[in-house]
Parts: C-alpha cells; sequence; structure tokens
C-alpha cells in the first residue's frame, strides 16, 4: 500500500539530479534488497542508475547482485568493482571508509547516472553529511513490532535532529518477511503517512528469502509493483526539489 500518487510520465527528474540514501535502524532490515528494488524500477536505456554500497563496515551489496560485466561502466577510473544487475542497473562494490562520497557522487552525477546508496545502519555516518543534505531519504523496516519500534526510534531522531522537513522527504518501505495477514500495519500507517513523503508496504516474497544472486525476473509482480510506488515515490521527491510547482502538484495529489 502506499500514500503516493505515481510520478507522472515526463516528471521525471534528469537521472543526475536524483541521490537517493537508502538506510535501516538494524542490521537484516532489507536496505539492500530495497536499494536493488529501487534500481530495477528506475533502470532504462535513458535513465542510467548506479547503486552503491556505502556501509561502513563493508556490506553484501556487490556479491548479492553482480550479474555480468559491463562494457562501459560508468564507474570507470574509480577504486571500486562495478558489474551489472540482472536488470542492467551498475552494481559497485564498497567504497573505502575514508572515501569521500561527495566526490563520488558528483562523479556518477557527471556520467549522468542516478545514484542509490546501500548504507545500512551507517545514517549518521560523518562522510554521508553533505549527501543527506541534498538526499532523498529511504527508510527500510520490516514487519515486526522490534524493527519497527528501532524505526520509530529513528525518525524521532531525524525529526529531532533535521526538523520535519526532512521527514517529509522521507520514504519508509516496510518488508513483509512472513506471509501476508500476519502483520496488522495500521497503526502503524496512520501514524506515519501525515509526516512522511511516503509510506510503502513490499508484500512477502519467497524469492527474495531464496539464498543466491538477487535477480529481479525471479520475483512476484505484487513486489515489482511496490518498488515501482517507491520509486515513484522518491523521484516526485527528487523534483520536488529543484521544482517548486512540481512540489505543490503532489502535495494537491496527495491530499
Amino acid at each position: 500500500m502506499s500514500t503516493v500518487v505515481p510520478i507522472r510520465p515526463g516528471k521525471t527528474p534528469p537521472p543526475q539530479q536524483v541521490c537517493i540514501v537508502v538506510g535501516s535502524s538494524s542490521g537484516g532490515a532489507s536496505s539492500t534488497t530495497t536499494a536493488l528494488g529501487l534500481a530495477t524500477a528506475m533502470t532504462t536505456p535513458k535513465f542510467p542508475v548506479v547503486v552503491a554500497d556505502g556501509t561502513t563496515d563493508g556490506g553484501n551489496l556487490f556479491e548479492s547482485a553482480a550479474a555480468h560485466t559491463l562494457d562501459n561502466p560508468v564507474t570507470a577510473g574509480l577504486p571500486v568493482s562495478s558489474a551489472a544487475t540482472t536488470s542492467n542497473a551498475t552494481v559497485c562494490g564498497p567504497t573505502s571508509d575514508r572515501s569521500d562520497l561527495t566526490l563520488i557522487d558528483s562523479i556518477f552525477a557527471s556520467r549522468g547516472a542516478a545514484r542509490i546508496y546501500d548504507v545500512g545502519t551507517a545514517l549518521d555516518a560523518p562522510r554521508l553529511a553533505s549527501l543527506r543534505g541534498q538526499a532523498v531519504l529511504v527508510l527500510t523496516a520490516i514487519a515486526r513490532a522490534e524493527p519497527l519500534t528501532r524505526l520509530r526510534g529513528r525518525l524521532e531522531h531525524i525529526r529531532a535532529t533535521h526538523g520535519a522537513t526532512v521527514l517529509a522527504r522521507t520514504v519508509v518501505v516496510i518488508s513483509h518477511t512472513i506471509p501476508a495477514g500476519s502483520v496488522d500495519l495500521t497503526a502503524v500507517r496512520s501514524g506515519l503517512t501525515p509526516v512522511l513523503g511516503a509510506l510503502i508496504e513490499v508484500p512477502f516474497d519467497s524469492a527474495l528469502a531464496a539464498p543466491g544472486m538477487f535477480d529481479h525476473r525471479r520475483v512476484a509482480p505484487a513486489t515489482t509493483a511496490a518498488w515501482s510506488t517507491a520509486a515513484s515515490a522518491a523521484l516526485a521527491l527528487s523534483l520536488a526539489a529543484v521544482d517548486p510547482e512540481c512540489d505543490q502538484q503532489r502535495k494537491r495529489e496527495q491530499a
């Protein structure tokens, strides 16, 4: 379920204006899967996407999704491993924890690519400070009591530290890891919808629980639809950041 009207054709920002940071309040909260899902939903021949491991402890993004080599990678010349996912997004391995993500991000943008950073639990890392000021934030959680409690704490921290305007450009993605009907998120949805840019639920999908490489062709249509809605929300928020008229239109459509 989504609180966002999908972005209209022709209202997508240029890829170089899109920067998304995907993080979570705890490990195992689907931040990597969500980052790959967003990249899957966004990538087209005219809209190249780089999904990069920005964790501080070396995540498994690259190992999970590197499907085949790239002929002309946008990561050329950078000290990272890169490959293509099954949806032809570029996936790159962990950057050094001393790397300046601002510089790396500017290089990706100069090469015409949208950027999605999987930062895991490292949302407050100093190297992300400049990106936090410009990126759309996607927070992930799984539909269980403890992760949702941690999510609430993270959102309260964001409000206290960065203000309500940051929450308004935040997308929350809650993934179900057990069959539908086991967890009721009605109270969570009603409490968070008024303060967030979007709240998206990803239904249970046995393909995502299976071991092996991430392959978007194996996921259920409902999963793909949820990722597409989350991607549309993030793109709409990215566009709103540079086009006030689009921001007003988005708010009217959500009202």
